[in-house]
């Protein structure tokens, strides 16, 4: 079987953050799909519970083409993913619909030409991946796992409501989605005097119906109070920051960024 997702859990030593309620990855692996079959731009399929669209694919002078393909690829020396098929891209892009995620990643192959990546609907048309690396692109911010020059994978954090990538001799599988399921804190920060930050993804920019929540036990019934001493900003589209400053003595403390009630 291909791979599944594991839990993401956040830990300092004196500082611990509680994650949104979990929600199961939508994984599109291409699993269900056969080996050899050509989908061109207009095409749609479905894998992992998802539809995904073939798209026009713009090449590195600017100019768009509706010629291309996708192939459901098993045995090559250019092959990806935790295991066969995986879906090669010959100047196309594949689109994913998927309602709000906050985080996405992929394994993919760069063997030649440019690629086009559209997030949030702003696209970029790039040629090495690297380029990607630690870019914000809609509002996402970008990272990359190399494993060798064309291979690794590519990961995507933030608030995500639309997302396509293609390339003109390009490798994708084992795509993981995480939907949205509220805010989501991306890192924990302390500063003197026992102050604490904490960077969130959460969609918009108004803080308003946001609070912090803390606890020092995480026991069978914690006792979860509002921080009315926290400062809630938002950062940008998509992102914000809490800071409060942690009891004077107490040697750990749990936070929640969650929805205050309507």
């Amino acid at each position: 079987m291909k791979k599944t997702a594991l839990p993401l859990l956040v830990f300092l030593l004196v500082v611990e953050f509680r994650l949104s309620s979990a929600a199961s990855d939508i994984w599109v692996q291409f699993s269900e799909l056969t080996n050899g079959v050509t989908y061109r731009v207009s095409n749609a399929f479905t894998s992992g519970g998802l539809s995904c669209q073939i798209e026009p694919f713009q090449w590195s002078g600017g100019q768009w083409t509706s010629n291309g393909s996708a192939l459901v690829r098993s045995a090559s020396t250019l092959s990806v993913g935790s295991e066969p098929p995986f879906l090669w891209l010959n100047n196309v892009n594949l689109r994913f619909d998927f309602g709000v995620a906050t985080d996405i990643r992929l394994q993919y192959g760069a063997y030649g030409g440019n690629q086009n990546l559209r997030v949030n609907g702003v696209m970029t048309n790039f040629g090495p991946m690297h380029l990607l690396e630690g870019v914000t692109l809609g509002t996402a911010k970008i990272s990359l796992k190399a494993v060798t020059n064309g291979r690794g994978e590519l990961l995507l954090s933030g608030i995500i409501t639309n997302f396509a990538v293609g390339g003109q001799e390009f490798a994708i599988d084992d795509v993981g989605i995480s939907p949205y399921v509220g805010p989501k804190c991306r890192q924990i920060s302390l500063g003197p005097s026992n102050g604490v930050s904490l960077i969130f993804s959460y969609p918009g920019t108004d803080p308003s119906h946001l609070v912090l929540k803390s606890t020092g036990d995480l026991g069978p019934n914690p006792d979860w109070l509002i921080d009315s001493g926290a400062t809630i900003v938002s950062t940008g589209e998509n992102w914000f920051k809490a800071t409060t400053v942690r009891p004077v003595g107490s040697e750990r403390a749990f936070y929640s960024i969650e929805q205050s009630a309507p």
